[in-house]
């Protein structure tokens, strides 16, 4: 019975192992693919200490790290909360600080956005993916994920009330403040989105948002 986010991706790598998940540039993900790398993910999340309901950054352009990161979150219990790139870094500061997020998943070409981040206040204790050492930081790469067993511990006990990722509106009106979703109101999201466009097994849809 689907009713997580991620059971999606698990049922689709069960029916569709080799499927293209996701293409990005030259890049693609097949659904098996995708599922064992979020698996690892996971792993890594919840040897770093990321409890069910915990927040987790995501520092990332549009890119196959991106899902992977989402749903490698959502396996492991959490909380995603997506940070805009090209907003200002007191801004994704203010994020990282009232969202209480001590682990961020980034990439290598964050790096300049990671400077101006590292060196604020925030409660960020791991970075994930940047590839580089940083000092009162730990610090893992994207090799360091994929080197990771897939499952080695039970998935924690979830329910489709659990909180699946918190969207920050802009602030343009004063602070910025978290929007809360469920499991249950993204898969709402989903399924009147594949029965308003009859989306099929065939179809191909860009990333708009």
């Amino acid at each position: 019975m689907i009713c997580l986010l991620h059971h999606t991706l698990f049922a689709a790598a069960e029916t569709y192992p080799d499927k293209t998940a996701f293409r990005c540039g030259e890049e693609e993900l097949t659904y098996a693919a995708l599922a064992k790398a979020a698996r690892q993910l996971a792993n890594v999340l919840r040897a770093q200490g990321v409890q069910p309901g915990d927040r987790v950054g995501i520092l990332l352009h549009r890119s196959l790290e991106t899902a992977v990161a989402i749903y490698g979150i959502l396996r492991a219990g959490g909380v995603y909360v997506p940070l805009n790139p090209k907003a200002p870094a007191d801004y994704n500061a203010f994020v990282l600080q009232d969202g209480k997020i001590s682990v961020l998943i980034t990439h290598p070409s964050q790096r300049r956005n990671l400077a101006k981040l590292v060196g604020a206040r925030t409660p960020v204790q791991t970075i994930i993916g940047e590839g580089r050492e940083r000092p009162g930081f730990q610090t893992l790469s994207w090799a360091d994920v994929a080197a990771a067993p897939p499952l080695t511990w039970i998935p924690p006990r979830q329910v489709e009330t659990d909180l699946a990722y918190l969207i920050y509106t802009s602030g343009s009106t004063g602070r910025p403040k978290g929007i809360m979703h469920s499991h249950a109101s993204g898969l709402a999201f989903a399924r009147n989105a594949v029965a308003l466009y009859q989306l099929g097994p065939e179809d191909r849809f860009a990333n708009h948002a």
